[in-house]
C-alpha cells in the first residue's frame, strides 16, 4: 500500500488557525486599549467637571494678595496683637486650621494662609524651596498689611519654612510655635530603616501623584479630616485638586535645597519658642510610639537650646496630623500658641 503524504494539505488549515488566533489576540489587545482610553477620558473628564463643580462651591473665605506674579490667599480672624500666622503641614492648606484658628482668634488676630499652589492660592515659580517660600509669604505679609510682631506657627514642613523666615526677617518675628517641626535628619542615617521606607514610598507617590490627580483617582480614594465644616469639605476638595498634587511634588524636588536652608539658620535669642509633639507611632499614627518616633522627638527636643525661652509639649495619644485636625488635640495646640501670645505681650518666659 502506498503511503500519501498528509502534510502538504495540513498546512493550509494550521496556517487558518494561527491567522485566526493573531487575529483574536490583535482583538484582545485594541480591546484592552480602547478601554484603557475610555477610562483615562472618562477620568480626565470627571475631574475636570468635579474641580469646575468645586470652584463654584467653595470660593476663597479670604483675600488673594499679589506677592509678584501670581497671588496667595489669606484668611484673617479675630483682634489683637501680636498677630499669629498659621503654616499649614507639607501637604496642608488653610483649612486644616478649622479647629484651631477660632479659638486663638479669641485672644488675638490670627490668619492662616496658603502656600503657593495650596488651597486657593495661585501656583508660584520654581524652586519651592524654604527660602522662597519664605520670601512670599513677607510679601504677602505686607502686600496684607498685616505688621509685626507676629508669631510664627509652623505645623511640620510649615516649621522649616518658619525658621528660614526667622532667619531672613528677624525684626518680625516676636515668638515661635513649632507643631511637630519638619527637620533635615528626617532624611539622615540617624533614622531607622522603616522611617527611609517611608519616605521613599512618598517620593514614589509624589512622580506619579500629578497624573492619578487628573484621572480623578485621588476623588475615589477620598479622605475625611475630621475638621469642622465648612473646612471639612475645603480640605476634601483641595486633596482631589490638580493644583494640590503639581505643588506637593515641586515641594518634594527641593528637599535637599531646604534641608540646606534650614541648617544654615542661627539662634532664636531669647524668643518664646514652644514645640508640640505627638506621640504616636511615625510610620503608623494609629499605634503607640515607635523607635522613628521617639528619635524624631529627641530631635525636636534638640532643638530646645535654639532660643533660651523654650519648651516642649507632648500631647498624648495624637499623630502628627492630629495634632491640629482632631479637636481635643488641636485645643492643647491652640493652647500652646495662646502661651507664645501672652508670652510675647508681657514679655515674660514660657512656664515650664
Amino acid at each position: 500500500m502506498a503511503l500519501v503524504d498528509k502534510s502538504e494539505g495540513m498546512a493550509p488549515a494550521v496556517q487558518q488557525r494561527g491567522r485566526g488566533v493573531l487575529r483574536w489576540i490583535v482583538r484582545v489587545v485594541l480591546g484592552v486599549i480602547l478601554l484603557l482610553l475610555l477610562l483615562v477620558i472618562t477620568g480626565a473628564g470627571y475631574q475636570w467637571f468635579a474641580s469646575a463643580a468645586d470652584r463654584r462651591a467653595y470660593p476663597p473665605p479670604g483675600e488673594l494678595v499679589d506677592v509678584g506674579g501670581h497671588r496667595l490667599h489669606i484668611v484673617c480672624l479675630g483682634e489683637g496683637s501680636p498677630t499669629v500666622i498659621l503654616d499649614a503641614l507639607g501637604d496642608g492648606t488653610s483649612a486644616q486650621w478649622g479647629w484651631v484658628q477660632p479659638v486663638v482668634a479669641q485672644v488675638t488676630r490670627v490668619c492662616a494662609y496658603d502656600r503657593a499652589g495650596r488651597g486657593w492660592s495661585e501656583v508660584g515659580p520654581p524652586p519651592r524651596d524654604t527660602r522662597t517660600i519664605a520670601e512670599e509669604l513677607h510679601t504677602l505679609l505686607i502686600n496684607a498689611g498685616i505688621e509685626g510682631p507676629t508669631v510664627l506657627v509652623g505645623h511640620s514642613f510649615g516649621a522649616m519654612v518658619g525658621r528660614v523666615y526667622t532667619d531672613l526677617y528677624p525684626e518680625k518675628v516676636a515668638g515661635l510655635v513649632w507643631i511637630d517641626p519638619g527637620l533635615p535628619g528626617l532624611r539622615s542615617e540617624r533614622m531607622p530603616p522603616e522611617a527611609h521606607a517611608q519616605a521613599d514610598a512618598d517620593m514614589k507617590l509624589m512622580n506619579v501623584a500629578p497624573l492619578m490627580a487628573r484621572l480623578g483617582i485621588f476623588r475615589l480614594i477620598g479622605i475625611d479630616p475630621s475638621l469642622p465644616e465648612p473646612q471639612n469639605s475645603y480640605a476634601q476638595a483641595f486633596y482631589a485638586s490638580n493644583a494640590f498634587w503639581d505643588s506637593l511634588r515641586a515641594d518634594a524636588q527641593t528637599l535637599s535645597l531646604s534641608d540646606a536652608e534650614v541648617e544654615t539658620t542661627g539662634s532664636l535669642g531669647d524668643r518664646p519658642l514652644m514645640i508640640v509633639s505627638a506621640t504616636n507611632g511615625w510610620v503608623d499614627p494609629n499605634g503607640p510610639a515607635d523607635e522613628s518616633r521617639r528619635i524624631f522627638n529627641a530631635m525636636q527636643e534638640e532643638l530646645l537650646p535654639l532660643s533660651t525661652n523654650s519648651r516642649q509639649v507632648l500631647v498624648e495619644g495624637a499623630s502628627h496630623a492630629s495634632l491640629v485636625m482632631e479637636q481635643a488635640h488641636a485645643a492643647q495646640t491652640a493652647d500652646a500658641i495662646v502661651q507664645v501670645v501672652e508670652a510675647v505681650r508681657n514679655g515674660t518666659r514660657l512656664s515650664p
